[in-house]
């Protein structure tokens, strides 16, 4: 089961794309995450517990089951048995912060229970999804606790129309040095503007931009031909390409096998990893 609930309270407006919920198992039971930049909010409703893997064959990272996922600019590995009852938040590029109230460097490349950033108010995010009556009735009740968190703060490192702007242009490709000439800016007021709206460098959210652009060309139903996918996506060439995709996949693309066409971001892992014994508790 599927579904999602777009943000449609006017404080969510360009802040928020949507709140989902996902129920499900899975054959497999871990899974290589890519980074795409953007950061997401995550409850588990199955169990107060959600666990990350940093790499293959280590062993797993256990949070609270209200986590935020930071950007991340490296991939890291999920167990699908805390997919199996959980929410997510999905944020517009440049816009988390406005919400999660932090610089979101902070948050690159980890995982942090939500109450590490908000207090002990991050725990009514929780309760109110678990006492909904219904699936699309907790994800409203997690956008209303996101849209009055809003209201309550000014964007706290630039306008959120100025992060947005800035997002959008990284993740499209503009050059960096071309950005910051045209708004006005010096090359360091743009990387420190940038590493607190988005969590990573200029330069490294293109890079993850270009990259999340080969891998939804790659996922067309005629199959790879990475040598187009390079051409059209804005590499220099394939082994360009290959090097992104050693550095963000951790692999060559020519083993690269999404979970599912819609879900890039997704790969099976086959690697192993240590023993956790699941909670059952809520």
């Amino acid at each position: 089961m599927f579904i999602a609930r777009s943000a449609t309270h006017p404080a969510l407006a360009g802040v928020v794309t949507a709140a989902w919920y996902f129920e499900g198992t899975f054959a497999h039971r871990h899974e290589r995450l890519l980074p795409s930049g953007e950061p997401q909010l995550l409850i588990n409703l199955a169990a107060d517990e959600l666990r990350w893997y940093p790499k293959a064959r280590a062993s797993s990272r256990r949070l609270s089951g209200t986590v935020v996922a930071g950007p991340y600019a490296k991939p890291f590995f999920i167990d699908t048995f805390d997919q199996r009852s959980i929410i997510g938040v999905s944020f517009e590029p440049g816009a988390a912060s406005a919400v999660l109230g932090v610089p979101l460097v902070e948050l690159q490349n980890t995982h942090e229970d939500l109450a590490s950033v908000w207090g002990e108010s991050a725990h009514e995010l929780r309760e109110r999804a678990l006492a909904a009556p219904d699936r699309v009735a907790a994800l409203d009740a997690v956008l209303g606790v996101l849209a009055r968190r809003r209201m309550e703060r000014a964007h706290p490192f630039a306008p959120l129309q100025t992060m947005r702007h800035i997002a959008h242009e990284l993740g499209a490709g503009q050059p960096v040095t071309k950005l910051a000439t045209k708004m006005g800016w010096t090359h360091g007021r743009l990387l420190t503007t940038a590493r607190a709206g988005v969590g990573l460098t200029p330069k490294m959210y293109a890079r993850l931009g270009r990259f999340q652009r080969a891998l939804r060309c790659a996922c067309l139903p005629s199959g790879p031909n990475w040598a187009q996918v390079a051409a059209q996506t804005g590499y220099f060439d394939q082994a360009h390409l290959h090097r992104d995709f050693r550095a963000f996949y951790g692999k060559a693309p020519g083993s690269y096998r999404p979970r599912a066409a819609g879900d890039v971001n997704h790969v099976v892992a086959t690697e192993n990893f240590s023993k956790t014994t699941p909670s059952s508790s809520t």
